[in-house]
């Protein structure tokens, strides 16, 4: 390595007296030649020998029209060398179990395979951080049918955006609940119907007091507290 990329790797940008690593230059994993390709998952005849035993990436593609449908990688670990990664990972697509529901991807791939017919190919890759640097680009750049980013077509900040606006929406709404001291609430714990007066004040719930009411938070906190004693 010439000391001109050695610099350039190890550029650093100075930020309010500290340091942040520099980039990593991005990676495009389908223009890369892969290491086993044309590979028929779910056929008769399919063999486990035309898996790469190792770390690595997947991807599931129309042959017809070239299209990638779902980019994933492989990092599981087995003490078994020859049946880490690629292999481990792929045997819950051939197989059945309680983690493949109706609304998993495993599912989804399946689902899209009846439809046309889905090949495989995959990459190898030597540590598990390049596993997913490789596909975190993949998916970024070509936003594949099945993957979640290309589902809802929004970036993963994105999604996070949407999240805390939901959540404000929601604390707003409950905010706007008028409180009514007179109004009766019956407690679950005592089983008795009381006013809303006698229960502590909590905006975000639906009557804007809390579930249970004084006497037996008061009472709950008693128990508690002698235990700890």
């Amino acid at each position: 390595m010439s000391k001109n990329t050695l610099d350039q790797i190890c550029d650093h940008k100075q930020i309010q007296g500290g340091f942040m690593l520099a980039s990593l230059p991005e990676t495009d994993l389908l223009s890369e030649e892969p290491d086993a390709d044309g590979i028929d998952l779910w056929a008769d005849n399919f063999s486990w020998d035309s898996i790469p035993g190792s770390y690595g990436c997947y991807a599931f593609y129309d042959p017809k029209v070239n299209e990638t449908v779902y980019i994933g990688s492989a990092c599981a670990v087995s003490h078994d060398v020859a049946q880490r990664g690629l292999r481990m990972r792929l045997r819950f697509y051939r197989g059945r179990g309680t983690r493949n529901k109706p609304t998993s991807t495993i599912q989804k791939v399946r689902n899209e395979y009846a439809k046309r017919k889905l090949l495989l190919r995959c990459w190898i890759s030597e540590n598990i951080g390049d596993c997913r640097k490789y596909e975190h680009d993949a998916i970024e750049k070509h936003k594949p049918l099945l993957n979640w980013i290309g589902t809802r077509s929004v970036t993963y900040e994105e999604h996070k955006d949407r999240k805390r606006k939901r959540s404000q929406q929601y604390r707003d709404r409950m905010a706007g609940t008028q409180y009514n001291p007179n109004k009766k609430k019956r407690c679950p714990h005592c089983k008795k119907t009381k006013k809303c007066s006698e229960y502590a004040k909590n905006r975000f719930k639906k009557l804007g007091v809390k579930s249970h009411c004084k006497q037996c938070e008061r009472e709950k906190y008693a128990q508690q507290k002698g235990r700890s004693l």
